[in-house]
């Protein structure tokens, strides 16, 4: 029963995008525990005998229980009879993020030529690696995305990088020296490779497996001597996606909104959910302490929960805790213990659920409607969030939007009031998440009809206006 449990929990996370391989194997080695010892429910008497059974450090029992806990409130959400064990029940270690290894261009140079010249001499596997490596430190793919390329991702354009992590994917360009060494590469793979439909192939004409290309990978580091037996900070596969994002951040532009922008772009490019996913990048430049992390639980609480958190060093944490109390003196203890046990219960994840379920329900109703009343205009379906960025049809700016839109009684966000350096003219703002659906339907009718007037410049104070409808 729990192995049939742990089938239809995957199979209901990795359709939201989640690949949960790792948690696979944890959840069907505590399913067979469990089932030897005759338990049909999860017990949390069972899950903690489990999690101690098994090696490992603190924080991988920590991950191992939580892995479970997770697991056990969704079943629980339908049979009570689960139980949930207490999250905190071996201790709450704090992970810690091993520094990054950061490359200079000279040491990435070395790391491939020293690859090239693998044994056996003539043979396709040192070019294959070399030209792996080269393409990690270039693009800044992660290791399963550049192993999963076939052939015809490859176009003359760049890479198109499927199916990668939460599902999705993307293309990207390519620089005209990366575009010629990897046509060089597929030259010579196209004689010697066979039928692998993979860019990068095995000696057995199979996908290669990340274990193997990461022994390589140590093998040319200490051969190359990047790295000693006795270095606490040696290079891993993964500092190769670091080099690319940090020399993209070293090399961008130096003024506020040119960072801005580039971190945009950056996020887009390595294929985050998320800008904030994008400064651990930022931080690992950071020597000096100058880099701080914040955001905000108003999105994923309530929007007048006006509570954040803020991560900083200890020297930066104070100075901006003095500059707050000069601004509002304190933020309620009371509200700030609430987030905290919220934070920490259960009730958040059944609370995201709720709230993901009714944004996805909202945005595809949005996108229905401008499917049909929102001819001429264009736009991406947000994968999250509560907005809807669309692009008007030319020569249409939010200029004569603006008023068109005020007479049909439908409020929109313009571009500019987003954007450095005033640009997005042509680009407007919706939020899908505040209304019903049927109001969305209605507002996105009615800003139809004002870009029809705007498109035709019909003077807007002929019209009489009509009952408010807000997409703000």
């Amino acid at each position: 029963m729990l192995s049939a449990a742990v089938d239809a929990y995957l199979a209901r996370r990795r359709a939201a995008g989640f690949q949960l391989r790792d948690h696979e194997g944890m959840l069907r080695d505590f399913a067979r525990f469990a089932a030897a010892k005759g338990d049909a429910l999860v017990r949390a008497r069972t899950v903690l005998e489990w999690v101690r059974a098994r090696d490992g450090s603190a924080l991988r029992r920590c991950v191992r229980l939580w892995t479970v806990v997770h697991w056990a409130r969704f079943l629980q959400a339908e049979d009570a009879r689960h139980e949930v064990p207490p999250p905190d029940a071996v201790g709450r270690p704090r992970p810690r993020r091993r520094p990054p290894f950061l490359f200079t261009p000279q040491e990435v140079n070395t790391l491939v030529r020293d690859t090239r010249v693998l044994g056996p001499e003539g043979s396709l596997p040192p070019l294959v690696y070399s030209t792996l490596f080269g393409l990690l430190a270039a693009t800044g793919l992660r290791i399963s995305e550049a192993l999963n390329l076939r052939t015809e991702d490859v176009t003359p354009e760049g890479l198109v990088v499927r199916h990668t992590k939460f599902g999705k994917s993307r293309f990207l360009p390519l620089h005209d020296t990366t575009r010629a060494a990897l046509a060089v590469y597929l030259r010579r793979r196209g004689q010697e490779a066979g039928t692998c439909a993979f860019v990068f192939p095995s000696r057995k004409g199979r996908k290669l497996h990340p274990t193997t290309v990461r022994h390589v990978f140590r093998r040319v580091v200490r051969s190359s001597g990047l790295a000693g037996p006795d270095d606490r900070l040696r290079p891993r596969l993964h500092d190769l996606r670091f080099y690319f994002a940090n020399q993209v951040l070293i090399n961008g532009p130096d003024d506020h909104h040119g960072i801005s922008r580039h971190m945009v772009a950056l996020t887009t490019y390595l294929g985050h959910r998320d800008v904030r996913n994008s400064y651990w990048y930022l931080k690992a430049l950071d020597g000096n302490g100058l880099v701080v992390y914040q955001g905000s639980f108003s999105k994923i609480g309530v929007p007048g929960l006006r509570v954040g958190w803020l991560v900083a060093p200890p020297e930066a944490m104070g100075a901006l805790t003095v500059a707050k109390e000069f601004v509002d003196l304190h933020t309620p203890a009371l509200t700030q213990r609430l987030v905290a046990a919220f934070l920490g219960s259960p009730h958040l994840e059944r609370h995201l659920s709720v709230l993901r379920a009714e944004c996805r329900l909202r945005r595809d109703q949005l996108v229905a409607s401008l499917r049909q009343h929102g001819p001429g205009l264009s736009f991406r379906i947000p994968s999250g969030g509560y907005y809807l960025w669309a692009q008007l049809p030319a020569p249409v700016t939010t200029v004569e939007l603006l008023p068109e839109a005020g007479e049909q009684g439908v409020a929109i966000r313009p571009g500019p009031q987003f954007t450095p350096g005033g640009g997005g003219q042509d680009h407007i703002r919706l939020c899908f998440a505040a209304l019903e659906p049927r109001l969305i339907t209605e507002g996105i009718r009615r800003l139809g009809a004002a870009l029809d007037a705007a498109g035709r410049r019909v003077d807007a104070t002929s019209r009489r206006p009509a009952a408010a409808v807000s997409l703000v």
